[in-house]
């Protein structure tokens, strides 16, 4: 997981010409985004497995 989160930080960095540490409060929001993606995916294809 480390290494997805230092390249969202190298992205952004990249980006948006904005420094981030590992302890930015953004990127918890990446964190809880990306799991009620996939629990959304997961709900998805068990309705279409239906």
């Amino acid at each position: 997981m480390s290494t997805a989160i230092d390249e969202i930080i190298k992205d952004i960095s990249i980006i948006h010409g904005v420094a981030l540490g590992k302890d930015d409060p953004i990127l918890m929001l990446h964190t809880v985004n990306k799991k009620l993606i996939e629990d959304n995916k997961k709900s998805h294809q068990e309705m279409l497995a239906q």
